[in-house]
């Protein structure tokens, strides 16, 4: 769908995921499912997409050589917890936001 929804460009231009690898939302299997090239239902062939940021992605990289960099990131949420809270706080601190 994302590839389709972004047109003429090239495959995955214009295009950045983030996903949860988190316990419990499959969001690993989801990375594992977008490393691989795909065939589209007009024959056309897609490369897939890798984090290298992820340790275990990076490990898996000799089983996808074609997959595209920096277009999957894989976003830890409990890793970055104490920012991700800490930002709307200093965005209200400055008054960008109420």
């Amino acid at each position: 769908v994302m590839v389709c929804y972004n047109g003429a460009a090239p495959d995955w231009e214009n295009i950045i995921l983030f996903v949860d690898p988190g316990s419990g939302g499959g969001g690993l299997m989801i990375a594992d499912f977008l490393r691989q090239d795909w065939v589209d239902k007009n024959g056309k062939q897609h490369r897939g997409v890798i984090d290298m940021q992820d340790e275990n992605s990076a490990k898996e990289r000799f089983n996808y050589p074609n997959a595209i960099e920096d277009v999957l990131h894989l976003y830890t949420q409990k890793k970055n917890k104490n920012a991700t809270f800490s930002r709307p706080s200093r965005l209200r601190e400055s008054e960008k936001i109420s």
